[in-house]
């Protein structure tokens, strides 16, 4: 049993590093169109210590309305995207 439990470990530690990192290329990417541009590791840096700070809250009732404001902003811009397309 310990063996997969290590094996699980080790793919889920490299999903969460990859996400880590696609993130913040595309982040570094809008931010150095309207910014001075900085250096990858800032940006996974911080997208990092914002994951640290989200697992930190423990009563789940209090994502409820950030995870409810994220999911209009997701319809909102899948709205523009479909109007854009349809142009």
């Amino acid at each position: 049993m310990g063996f997969v439990d290590g094996f699980v470990i080790i793919y889920q530690l490299g999903i969460c590093c990859i996400y880590i990192e696609f993130v913040a290329i595309n982040i570094k990417q809008v931010m150095d169109q309207y910014w001075e541009p900085l250096d990858i590791s800032i940006h996974m840096l911080t997208f990092l210590l914002s994951l640290i700070l989200m697992n930190y809250i423990k009563n789940l009732m209090l994502l409820a309305p950030f995870s409810t404001v994220a999911n209009l902003i997701t319809f909102v811009g899948l709205g523009f995207t479909v109007k854009l397309q349809n142009r």
